[in-house]
């Protein structure tokens, strides 16, 4: 919820889960004039990046993030967005749980405890790295 007198944790968690090649993340944070860049990260295949933080009662919180997977593909996703109907409907819960596939990109959703295709990757029309 944008909204809460409280504090509340979340979780984000970026998997990749390609055959066999790395995936770079960028991702950024804006909360109002607050603005937050976790950086560009290669992600090795099998690993994950992830980060936790509490809302910001004042105003709504989203992180973008970027994901590339050289010479193959690139999406961007809105990774988090402190809206209720985002945090319930899509993550099903306080954990918003991404993995990168070869297929596309896909969400967990906590409370169904299955992974649900998200994004189709946009295909890249140079060479990455």
């Amino acid at each position: 919820m944008g909204f809460s007198l409280l504090k509340v944790r979340y979780w984000v968690q970026i998997e990749n889960k390609l055959r066999k090649d790395a995936i770079d993340v960028h991702c950024m944070g804006d909360a109002g004039a607050h603005h937050e860049d976790l950086g560009l990260v290669e992600v090795p295949n099998s690993g994950n990046l992830n980060w936790t933080f509490k809302s910001r009662f004042w105003m709504q919180l989203q992180y973008r993030c970027t994901l590339t997977w050289p010479n193959h593909g690139s999406k961007e996703i809105i990774a988090f967005y402190d809206e209720r109907k985002f945090i319930d409907k899509r993550c099903g819960g306080r954990h918003c749980f991404w993995k990168a596939a070869d297929d596309g990109i896909y969400l967990y959703h906590i409370q169904k405890k299955k992974y649900i295709f998200a994004e189709t990757w946009d295909k890249l029309s140079y060479n990455y790295k």
